[in-house]
């Protein structure tokens, strides 16, 4: 099993977020107390108090509100990285459910008379400027949408996510006398002993279901708190409130619909092919869902790295081979402790990119066990990463962010981008097998 000796240590990770600022703060003091709701929304009520009568005024305004938003979400980013890296740690669990629970509720209403005293200023200046053009639209809609009775609501929401994410960080299994982690018990799935990988399979799954009524219950009152949400705002199913929320402006559900069935009509039956290859390779009359990941040819499994390190060390070479630029940004990631990437009993499930937002540099969380995926997972999330840097300098915070149907562009073209480099990782015959995994996953 994987361990990371270089990050996501209890002990090195303990400063790891003290960061300076991408520049110093105009607005906010550097001593206030982000945990306080009262002190927090008191910034919020003294920006609503500026007077903006001319473009120059105005152009403080935002800037001072983009100040406000990156802070903030900066604090709201940390606490929950603390809290899916430790579930397990009551301290941090507390500190987000606090911040979640106190701070977010507290501010949101002020944050919609912000969005309502610009959109006011900006019409009656009769100011002109295509730069804002986005962010005026996304304000527009976030004013349409908000509701003072969903407040609660969302953040009922909130704590539901974390109640999930706490289930789920619970869970280890026995396999053969040890115990493993829910991604560790994962990897056993390549190992060529069909026997071992259907333990393992049935083992994680008996796993899943031993907590199945806990899920049930998260989902039921996350799906009634959702549905509330949407009929508050006029909305017949919570699917077409958050196409608002996520602002999706250039499409429809009706088009995602019409996506799908591109697919069910083009890549399903690719699917089918694939399956249907693995079966005759594997001599089955039919795959099982343990069957799924192992090497078809009864090879041994891929083995990239046993060390984290070695994980972080090659992956930072593809970066650099790809474009220098690239590799030193994963390098300073690196040496800032902006990664936490092994897997062990407490931590959250699956893997993720978030900005620290003040400081305007990305973390990268993720599982790894030592499988091929791991890299994968990393190069992916360093997409995300990468695609944050390069918008670092944008003025505005809301464009610092891609809109969400976009996210995925850099993080999967960067999965592909790397595919000629896995030679840092494998020999040439096992990274041809690592790239045609990766094609069939692709598919």
């Amino acid at each position: 099993m994987a361990t990371d000796s270089s990050a996501g240590n209890k002990d090195s990770k303990k400063d790891v977020f003290d960061l300076p600022a991408y520049q110093k703060r105009r607005f906010i003091p550097e001593d206030v107390d982000l945990a306080d709701a009262e002190a927090v929304a008191g910034l919020y009520q003294e920006l609503l108090g500026k007077n903006i009568s001319s473009g120059e005024a105005l152009a403080d305004f935002v800037d001072h509100r983009s100040e406000l938003d990156a802070v903030l979400q900066q604090e709201a980013s940390v606490l929950y990285i603390k809290m899916t890296c430790y579930t397990d740690d009551t301290e941090k669990a507390d500190a987000y459910t606090k911040f979640i629970s106190e701070v977010i509720p507290a501010i949101k209403p002020l944050a919609d008379a912000l969005d309502r005293k610009y959109l006011e200023a900006k019409d009656r200046l009769t100011i002109a400027d295509s730069d804002f053009e986005v962010y005026d639209r996304t304000i527009r809609s976030d004013v349409d949408l908000f509701r003072v009775e969903n407040v609660p609501l969302q953040t009922e929401d909130d704590l539901l996510s974390q109640e999930y994410q706490a289930i789920c960080g619970k869970m280890t299994v026995q396999i053969d006398g040890e115990e493993y982690t829910m991604p560790q018990a994962a990897k056993l799935l390549e190992q060529t002993d069909r026997t071992l990988r259907q333990k393992a399979w049935l083992a994680t799954t008996e796993r899943r279901l031993a907590d199945a009524d806990k899920f049930d219950d998260v989902f039921e009152k996350m799906l009634a708190v959702r549905t509330k949400i949407a009929a508050n705002a006029g909305f017949a199913n919570f699917r077409d409130y958050q196409f608002k929320h996520y602002h999706r402006f250039d499409y429809t559900p009706d088009d995602c619909k019409a996506f799908h069935n591109t697919a069910e009509e083009i890549v399903v039956p690719l699917l089918g092919v694939i399956n249907k290859r693995r079966c005759d390779k594997m001599g089955l009359a039919k795959v099982r869902p343990w069957d799924t990941v192992v090497d078809p040819l009864s090879r041994e499994p891929l083995k990239p790295f046993e060390d984290v390190s070695v994980l972080i060390e090659k992956t930072g070479d593809i970066f650099t081979q790809i474009d220098g630029e690239l590799g030193e940004q994963f390098a300073e990631m690196a040496r800032m402790g902006l990664l936490d990437l092994a897997s062990r009993k407490g931590k959250a499930p699956g893997g993720y990119q978030t900005t620290l937002t003040e400081a305007r540099k990305p973390f990268i969380f993720a599982n790894a066990v030592g499988v091929n995926n791991n890299i994968i997972t990393l190069l992916h999330e360093g997409g995300h990463a990468f695609h944050a840097i390069a918008s670092a300098d944008q003025r505005l915070y809301p464009y610092r962010h891609a809109t969400i149907e976009f996210c995925e562009v850099a993080s999967m073209s960067m999965e592909l981008l790397a595919m000629p480099y896995l030679s840092e990782f494998y020999d040439e015959q096992d990274a041809k097998r690592a790239r045609i995994r990766q094609l069939e996953r692709s598919a």
